[in-house]
Order: C-alpha cells, then structure tokens, then sequence
C-alpha cells in the first residue's frame, strides 16, 4: 500500500513538472566550450573516469501504446531517494506493442565520494542506447545530497571512437533544468528525446 502511495505521488509531482518544461533540447553550445564549464578535467579524462565507475540500475517495461512510469531507488544512495522516467502515450510511434524495457544507471554513492574532488555532475545513463522518441520523455532524479551548489542545466555527452579508441568526447545540447525540494533533497527534472547518456549539474559562467 506503502508503495502504491508513494508511485501515484510521483506520478502527480511528474505530471506537475512536465507541464513546467519547455523544449526537451535547448541552448546547444560548442563541446569544448561546455565541457569547460561544467568540468575540472579535460573531455576525454572525464568520460574514462566515468567508464570506471560503479553505476547502480533501475529497470522497468514501458507499453509502447500506453506510455508509463519506471521509479526506482539507487540501493547504495541514502535514504528517501528515487529516480524516474516518464513516458507519454505516443512517444514511442507505431512501435510493435510488445513491452520495451528502459535501463537508467547512476553512479553509486561511493563512487561519488571517491572522486570529490572532480565536483562529478549527476549522470544518467540511459538505456536502450540510441532510442528516439516522438514526444519528450521526462527524467527525474535526486540530485547529490553532499553538493553545495544548486543544479542549473543539464547536457549531453556522446563519446567518438575511431579505431576502437575513444578520440574525443562531446558535450552539446544543454537546457535549464526545473529543481524542485522534496524531504531527501533537491530533485531535478529535464526532458530528452532520445535515450543515451546525460547529465546534470551546474555550468559556470
């Protein structure tokens, strides 16, 4: 019962929220420039430091005709936390109705306080990598409870490979994030529409 107060709450603040966002991909600035901003390590020596994390999962099965919510805790996080994704009736087209399964991994709490000193920004990790939606999806989080500063913005980062290597890294498509405050913290909520990897953090002037 416990439970299925605290989803129809979640579902209520989403709803809140969704209805707060503006386009789910705004201001798009240059990769270096950004990553400048929101980074004390250079692109690449970021990206492999977040490859060698530990990452908690939160899984769910969306019907592509109905939409839905996937909420979950990360296990390793302090209580009262959750991260979620809202998919609206649509989103996914006229995709087969068979049930497709998202995937969001976060870093875990210690891998956080591992790295401190790099001022790591809250990174989602989505999954099926690479899917495209016709209408935004919401994506919810508890920001980290240790960070001092409020989140603003967040982006995305897609990694360029070439011949098996990693050769640069890209950070584009950052927008406002909405931030709100609930009994574990502050919560962000932004929109993608597609699924790979992003983030959420503060960028400096």
């Amino acid at each position: 019962m416990r439970s299925l107060y605290k989803l129809v709450l979640m579902t209520v603040a989403l709803a809140t929220l969704v209805g707060c966002q503006t386009d789910p991909v705004g201001l798009e600035q240059d990769g270096g420039d950004l990553a400048a901003k929101t980074n004390t390590m250079t692109p690449r020596a970021h990206y492999a430091l977040l490859e060698s994390l530990e990452y908690d999962v939160i899984r769910g099965t969306i019907s592509p005709g109905q939409g839905g919510i996937v909420t979950g805790v990360a296990e390793s996080w302090p209580e009262g936390n959750s991260f979620g994704l809202m998919v609206p009736p649509g989103a996914l087209g006229n995709r087969d109705s068979v049930p497709v399964e998202f995937t969001m991994r976060v870093p875990t709490f210690d891998s956080y306080l591992a790295h401190a000193e790099f001022d790591l920004p809250l990174v989602f990790r989505l999954e099926p990598h690479g899917l495209h939606f016709q209408e935004p999806v919401t994506v919810t989080g508890t920001y980290m409870p240790w960070a001092a500063d409020t989140p603003t913005h967040f982006w995305h980062v897609t990694p360029e490979s070439a011949g098996g290597k990693l050769v640069d890294v890209r950070y584009e498509e950052v927008g406002a994030v909405d931030v709100q405050r609930d009994p574990s913290g502050l919560r962000v909520t932004f929109q993608v529409n597609h699924f790979s990897e992003w983030e959420a953090g503060v960028v400096k002037e």
